[in-house]
Parts: C-alpha cells; structure tokens; sequence
C-alpha cells in the first residue's frame, strides 16, 4: 500500500501479484478483479487482502494453463512437421534401395554369362573379362549399399523423443529390404569365383602345353643338329651374355617355327 490509503489500488495489486506470485497481470484481468473485491470503486481494502490472494493463485494457474495449451499445441505442430520431414527421408532412402536393387539385377544378368555351360567354349581371357565385369558390377553396388546403409542409420539421429519410436520402425524396415540385396550380392561373388577359378585352370592347361611345344621345338632343334646341352643353351642366348632371357627364348623359338614365340608372355 504505497499510498498508505488502506486499499491497494490497481497499480499496487499489479505490483503485489509480480512479486508475490512471479506474473504480470494483464489490464483486463484487473477489470475483473476490481469490481468484486474493491469498495466503492476505491481499490481492495486490507479485509478482502486474503480474497484478492485467491483471486490472483487462480489467475496465475488459469494464465499457466493457458500457456501450457500453447506450448502443447506449438509442440504438435513442431513434432507433425518432422514427422513429414523423417517420413519424407524414409521415402528418400527407399529409393536409394530400389536404385540399388537395379544395380544388383545388372550385376545378376552379367553373372548368367558365366554359368558352366555358357563357359564351356570360352577361352580364358574371355572369361576374365567377363567375371571382371561382375567383380566391377558388384562393387559398385556394395558401394551403393554401404551409402544406403548410413543413410538409414542417420534416420535416428537429431530427431525428437516422440518420433524415437517410428524412427525405429521405418529404419527396420528398410534394413530388411536392404539386407535382402546382400544373399544376391554374394550369389554373383560364387559365380565369379568359380569363373575364375575356371580361367585359371584353362590358363594352367595352356601353359602347361605351351611349355610342352618349347620344350619339344627346343629338342628337336638340338637333335636336328646333333648339340650338346652346351651348344643348345648358346644357340639359345642370342645377346651372348651367358644368360638365357625371354626376348633371346622368344627369338630362338621364332627360328624354329614354334608357334608358342607368337605369345612370348606365356
């Protein structure tokens, strides 16, 4: 009571309800407060001080209340909107997937070329290059799904604790049709494997009659001209640096008509 008049009037009651109960009150709120509990329109006398108490607690909780409500409905809105936006990366992610899935199938119609049957009347290097062709397609699609996969984990990150749930869901769903890609994946790493274990076996089989037909040219050169092992080896060594090398092998096959000098690599 600033004023020493016994009545608090509605500077002094805005000034009480701030410091007593922590809230402003609003130039309307008074308007209703003051009529009831003022005496002849004088302000609130020290008897209804106890009234005035309970007038301002139901005025505080109600103004409380009413911000709890706003609150509630800006927190519903913000939880809607990222619910769209989670919703709308799942979306996202599951046409990665789908995109995936095509590179996968690229990599299944490549891999049909390299069933057995198929291979049958392939030569070896035919068949590498088509199982590098798998290998490469393969990895591009494990690369692919890799990056799918840590766009699923970050679904769960940065997101309010209502959404932890759905989160959780959609993220599960797209592992399992992501994982479904991985069986096929390894299908084509079997055909590949066995592919290449097929070149290297047809690789081994040339070589191996390769050094027969050397080893048989280089015989028969000797015998033609009845050498020594001596003089063979240095017929062989073209250069004469005592050192039988590929270029002088290739070269003294060349003279002998083999056919094994045309591949000097084998």
């Amino acid at each position: 009571d600033a004023d020493r008049d016994g009545r608090l009037n509605s500077k002094e009651i805005a000034q009480y309800a701030k410091g007593e109960f922590g809230f402003s009150v609003s130039p309307q709120l008074l308007d209703k407060i003051l009529p009831h509990l003022a005496s002849g329109g004088g302000g609130v006398p020290e008897e209804k001080l106890q009234a005035l108490k309970m007038a301002l607690g139901i005025a505080r909780e109600e103004e409380a209340s009413r911000e709890r409500q706003r609150l509630a409905v800006a927190r519903r809105k913000l939880v809607e909107e990222r619910k769209a936006a989670l919703l709308a990366d799942v979306g996202k992610v599951s046409d990665a997937i789908q995109e995936v899935e095509a590179e996968v199938k690229k990599a299944e119609e490549a891999a049909r070329a390299l069933v057995p049957q198929e291979l049958q009347d392939k030569a070896a290097s035919a068949i590498g290059d088509a199982a590098g062709r798998c290998k490469e397609l393969c990895e591009a699609a494990r690369k692919e799904l890799a990056d799918v996969h840590q766009q699923i984990k970050m679904l769960g990150t940065d997101i309010e604790a209502e959404l932890a749930d759905v989160a959780k869901m959609e993220a599960r769903k797209l592992e399992i049709k992501s994982e479904m890609l991985q069986p096929r994946l390894a299908q084509v790493d079997a055909a590949v494997a066995k592919a290449l274990a097929q070149q290297r076996k047809l690789e081994q089989l040339e070589l191996d009659k390769m050094a027969k037909e050397a080893a048989k040219a280089v015989k028969a050169y000797g015998a033609e001209r009845n050498m020594s092992q001596d003089e063979l080896v240095a017929a062989i060594d073209k250069d004469r640096d005592g050192a039988v090398s590929k270029d002088d092998f290739s070269k003294f096959l060349e003279e002998c008509g083999s056919s094994v000098a045309k591949d000097p690599e084998k």
